[in-house]
């Protein structure tokens, strides 16, 4: 028999939101109009961001965006933090 704090651990009320690679390539693929790599990463830097933004609001993270696009880690993450994104992340983890 389970301790109530036992049964609560073990609730998981929310489904993993993890995304895999294989999915998350199609979702790049879909947003960047299937460009290649390089050409992402020449294309303009305000059309760029604008897609790593619809990649993080598509349930990609930001380890997944700069694995799979070669993008700096420094980048994908100024993108995110300067379109709101991981503020409003944590303000969705505080208020849980």
């Amino acid at each position: 028999m389970l301790t109530p704090v036992q049964e609560k651990v073990m609730d998981i009320s929310e489904p993993a939101r993890r995304i895999s690679d294989d999915t998350a390539r199609n979702i790049i693929l879909k947003i960047t109009d299937h460009m290649s790599i390089d050409d992402f990463k020449r294309m303009a830097k305000k059309v760029r961001w604008e897609c790593i933004v619809k990649m993080l609001e598509e349930g990609l993270d930001i380890c997944q965006i700069v694995r799979l696009t070669g993008i700096s880690r420094a980048t994908v993450y100024r993108c995110a933090n300067l379109s709101g994104f991981i503020k409003a992340r944590v303000s969705d983890r505080s208020a849980s």
